[in-house]
């Protein structure tokens, strides 16, 4: 995620949050412990990384922080830029540090999960976490098998590796019915990669929505939970959007239904009725 936010006299400083490997390609230089800020060479990237990896061993979250102080002038940023402008203005930034966040799996997650799955639902889990995090979470709440290896089986794939198998989406236009409608660019790959696909990790809500389309138009009954503006494309094209009671007004807005709260027993509920 990205922002700009303006301070004295029209200087400001362009935020960037996200998966660290991505945040850290962005970053030229780094905060020292002594507050001072220092060329990123390949050896604290690597330090970082050994940090990132100790980290993911012990199921902590990781997540990076960076700015590049400027104006929207010299970022060569409109007050609406678009995704390319943003995308150019995102290097030579300052890394300011990568923060641990611990998140346990909820008691009622499994047993949910599994009353789902009997009632005949594939449950896909769709996250932000790398692949090492989420094969621990998958195999903690039934969605991997325990015994299941990284390297063995393509259950657990990359947000951005599975958009680019399946050649992302395409947006076309029905000449007869006078709409729009979107199709996989690959739908032969996506049906390969779909078929035992159980986890996409580092998932960006592009990727989300590209499953989600590919899903729909494989004639399956698509349901998708989120709680962020950017899962609105992704919610909105679901058969069933379900937006959680934290989420921001745009995603509810885009839902079909609101969880009273962010738990996923209510979704089995849901499915019951």
């Amino acid at each position: 995620m990205t922002t700009f936010h303006v301070g004295f006299e029209k200087e400001g400083y362009l935020y960037v949050k996200g998966a660290p490997e991505r945040v850290i390609e962005k970053c030229k230089y780094y905060f020292k412990e002594d507050g001072t800020i220092s060329e990123l060479s390949e050896e604290v990237v690597q330090e970082f990384n050994n940090l990132i990896t100790e980290w993911s061993q012990k199921m902590i979250r990781t997540l990076a922080l960076a700015y590049r102080p400027g104006t929207l002038e010299n970022l060569q940023l409109s007050e609406r830029p678009s995704k390319e402008d943003i995308e150019n203005a995102e290097k030579n930034m300052i890394l300011i540090g990568i923060f641990g966040i611990e998140d346990p799996l909820r008691e009622e997650a499994r047993s949910a999960l599994n009353q789902l799955k009997n009632a005949g639902v594939t449950v896909r889990m769709i996250t932000g976490d790398s692949k090492e995090i989420a094969a621990k979470i998958g195999k903690q709440c039934d969605i991997l098998e325990i015994d299941y290896e990284l390297h063995e089986k393509s259950q657990i794939i990359s947000g951005k590796d599975f958009t680019d198998r399946v050649e992302g989406v395409k947006e076309e236009f029905d000449e007869i019915e006078k709409k729009r409608y979107y199709k996989i660019g690959n739908e032969e790959e996506f049906n390969k990669v779909s078929a035992s696909l159980r986890i996409l990790a580092r998932c960006s809500p592009y990727d989300k929505f590209v499953l989600t389309i590919g899903m729909r138009n494989s004639d399956k009954i698509v349901g998708v939970t989120g709680d962020g503006t950017n899962d609105s494309l992704a919610l909105k094209s679901a058969n069933i959007g379900i937006a959680m009671m934290t989420a921001t007004p745009m995603a509810k807005e885009s839902s079909d239904i609101i969880l009273l709260d962010d738990n996923i027993e209510n979704i089995v509920t849901a499915v019951r009725w």
